[in-house]
């Protein structure tokens, strides 16, 4: 039986208590229609970056100034767990931009994982 990628990430979404989780599962949503699109568009979030675009609420710096302002604790939480898992933190200069980025690009990381299990 296929999976159902939309209702794994409603579930996932659900489970959680993490805000910046469940925002960028609901900016995925919005994003795309199909279970093909979402994994697709992770894929290119993960593999490109949100500096090439493909995340269109964080290109212009005051929308990732008020992304990094509105989930600060979360994005530094992510920046601990990668520093608990590779001994350093992520070498990225450290402004709005790059750091709303990393936790956008890194909570879709996780979700690809958790839907490829």
């Amino acid at each position: 039986m296929e999976k159902n990628i939309k209702k794994e990430l409603l579930n996932i979404k659900e489970e959680t208590d993490n805000k910046l989780t469940i925002a960028v599962i609901d900016d995925i949503l919005d994003m795309t229609d199909t279970d093909k699109e979402i994994i697709s568009y992770m894929n290119n979030v993960i593999n490109h970056g949100c500096i090439s675009g493909i995340v269109s609420s964080l290109i212009y710096c005051s929308d990732t100034e008020k992304f990094f302002k509105e989930y600060t604790e979360e994005i530094f939480d992510l920046m601990n767990e990668y520093k608990e898992n590779f001994g350093e933190y992520p070498n990225i200069e450290l402004n709005s931009n790059n750091l709303a980025w990393f936790g956008y690009e890194s909570i879709c990381y996780e979700l690809l994982n958790q839907l490829e299990e």
